[in-house]
Order: C-alpha cells, then sequence, then structure tokens
C-alpha cells in the first residue's frame, strides 16, 4: 500500500522567493500521495502567511496552520505532528529544497519492507546564485556516530505513530530538536534505511545552520543535552562533552575495570630507518607503552609471517600470556589481516 506522506514544515520569516522556491519544490514531487502542513510562527512579515494560503488554495494537499502566538521551532513542528494524517512524517525545513523524487525513493523503499520505521537520505547544500555543493554521502546507519554528530539531519521521514509514541518534539532542545527526535526514534525503531541519494538541498541564507554551526549557538547546547539525555536512556555511562568540531560531541565513557581490550596489530616485519637507524615496522616500543598503561588486560595480534623470530621472541617477553600470534599467509595486506 502507498504510503501517504506527511510533511511537516514550520514557518518562520523566510525570505518570500526563498520560501516560493520551497513550495515548488514540494509542488513539483513526482509522489502525489503527500500532504503539507506549513505552521506559521507568527511571522512578522504578513507576506508569509499570504504566501503560505495561496499555496493552500493552488493546492487542496496545502493545510496551513496560523499560531495565534510565536512559540518558536518546536511548539510549531509540534502543531505540524498534531495535525498529520499520513503514515510518515518528512521534515522540510522553510527555505530549504526537496529533489523531484524525493518522496517517491521513499515510498519505493516502504513499500519493501513493513517494518520500516526511519529513513535518511543524503544531501547537500545549495546557495543564493543556484550552485549545489558540499555533497555529504553518508554512511549506513550507525547509533554512535549519531551520537557525536546529526549526520543523519535532511531528508529524515519518520513513521508517524512512532514520533508520537516518544513525545514529539521535545521544549528546551530548539535548535538540535531534530536530533533531539532522532535519537528518540531510533531507540524504539524496528528498522531504519538510509537512502544514498541526495534527495535535500540545505540551503545557504544569512542566519541559517547550513552556512555555519556558529549561526545558532544554542543548537551545541542543546545537542550536548540531548546526547546526554540518550545516552543515560540506553544505559551507556558516559559524559557527552563538546567536540573538537562545533556541532560535534564526544563521550567520555566510563568502563568497568573487568572490560578486557584486545588490540589487533598487523604486521609484514618490514624494516626501515627511525631517527637514523634501522628498526623494524613492528617495533616493540608499542607494546612496551600499551602494556605499561594502566588498563584492563590488553590481547595483542601480531601476524607471525614474515615478522622476523626475534622480534616475536621479544614480544613473547614483553607481553607474555597476553600475546596472541595469529598466523597469515598470502599477499600483504592490512585489510584482510
Amino acid at each position: 500500500m502507498a504510503p501517504l506522506f506527511s510533511i511537516v514544515t514550520p514557518v518562520y520569516n523566510p525570505p518570500i522567493d526563498v520560501l516560493k522556491d520551497t513550495i515548488e519544490s514540494v509542488f513539483a514531487q513526482s509522489y502525489t500521495d503527500w500532504e503539507w502542513i506549513l505552521v506559521d510562527d507568527r511571522s512578522t512579515d504578513p507576506l508569509v502567511l499570504s504566501t503560505l494560503n495561496e499555496a493552500a488554495r493552488a493546492d487542496t494537499r496545502v493545510k496551513v496552520i496560523a499560531r495565534e502566538t510565536n512559540g518558536h521551532i518546536v511548539a510549531a513542528s509540534n502543531d505540524g505532528v498534531d495535525a498529520a494524517t499520513g503514515t510518515f512524517i518528512a521534515l522540510l525545513d522553510h527555505d530549504d529544497l526537496l529533489t523531484p523524487d524525493a518522496l517517491k525513493r521513499n515510498a519505493q523503499l516502504i513499500s519493501e519492507h513493513d517494518d520500516l520505521d526511519y529513513v535518511y537520505s543524503d544531501e547537500d547544500k545549495v546557495d543564493a546564485n543556484g550552485r549545489f555543493y558540499d555533497h555529504f554521502e553518508k554512511p549506513p546507519w550507525s547509533p554512535e556516530r549519531l551520537r557525536g554528530q546529526n549526520y543523519c539531519c535532511h531528508f529524515s521521514v519518520l513513521r508517524t505513530d512512532l514520533v508520537r509514541s516518544v513525545g514529539g518534539f521535545r521544549e528546551g532542545y530548539d535548535g538540535s530538536q531534530d536530533h533531539d527526535l532522532i535519537l528518540r526514534v531510533t531507540e524504539q525503531a524496528r528498522r531504519i534505511e538510509h537512502i544514498p541519494e541526495v534527495l535535500y538541498h540545505w540551503r545557504v541564507v544569512p542566519g541559517s545552520a547550513a552556512g555555519g554551526v556558529d549561526a545558532k549557538p544554542y543548537a551545541a547546547v542543546a545537542g550536548l543535552k540531548a546526547v546526554q539525555d540518550h545516552v543515560d536512556r540506553v544505559g551507556i555511562e558516559a559524559e557527552v562533552i563538546a567536540g573538537v568540531t562545533p556541532g560535534c560531541y564526544q563521550l567520555k565513557r566510563t568502563l568497568p575495570a573487568e572490560r578486557s581490550v584486545s588490540i589487533i596489530i598487523p604486521t609484514i616485519g618490514s624494516k626501515g630507518m627511525v631517527w637514523g637507524k634501522g628498526a623494524c615496522s613492528s617495533s616493540t616500543r608499542c607494546d612496551q607503552h600499551l602494556l605499561g598503561q594502566n588498563t584492563p588486560t590488553w590481547r595483542l595480534s601480531w601476524s607471525d609471517e614474515p615478522t622476523p623470530k626475534e622480534v616475536l621472541e621479544e614480544l613473547r617477553k614483553i607481553a607474555g600470556r597476553q600475546l596472541v600470534l595469529v598466523p597469515f599467509k598470502g599477499a600483504f595486506s592490512f585489510a584482510r589481516r
């Protein structure tokens, strides 16, 4: 059965020409089973609401909600979620663009999996001159990467019932409201899929996060809070701190003392010059350093051919029973080893 998509777009004072481009990108969808819920968050420019109403008159699938007060992006987004009648919610910002096949590609994937709850796809950016750049080829689903960065971002399509069951968008997470929602949805999702195609153009306009995360510094604070909430919910003992790159996060994990760690070191035993002296690439300095740390048990795995026998003997003296030698034959390859 073909899904009905509820496109949810909170709107607040976008440039009118940009807003019209967004509207055109939705009207150009090759897939026709959609409704579009546009929530005007009390824009101060009267042309915004009139442009939205004009779109509603042009297509009956467009629904306009005019808020009586400005509640910011979380409140406006939740109004859209509450009004959605589709099986899936598709998140679209008021100044961005969908590719013509964005909904079609999601519908095709959804038709293949009855248990699919969340879909994300690749994205790029578009500047004021219409130039597309910064193609983001996203990896397959990675909960660990999502903890460090909202790499899913655009274009997110989420099962409506699941969005509502986790409470929709949360107040107090403005700027990182999507990251917070995706974390909570994916904790419960049965199936998550990635479409490795650009289906969304993130427009770079003044004040947009697409132009740099510094445009919304409060978003980083909300993101820290969202990820910390997530690790607490799923039982990961860690403190979430800001990463080196703005908008990214790091987990300072607390590991139990009994946790063991395996370190795999492939080597061919070749020789080279180090500080003017000949040295084997399987130098024992690395192992001496690792074994000297105040850490749980280290397991060192080395390929024993063609590593020189004297090196292996020295390794055994250093590591003792902690050393595990794994024989490997064939053409040298770090990946295969």
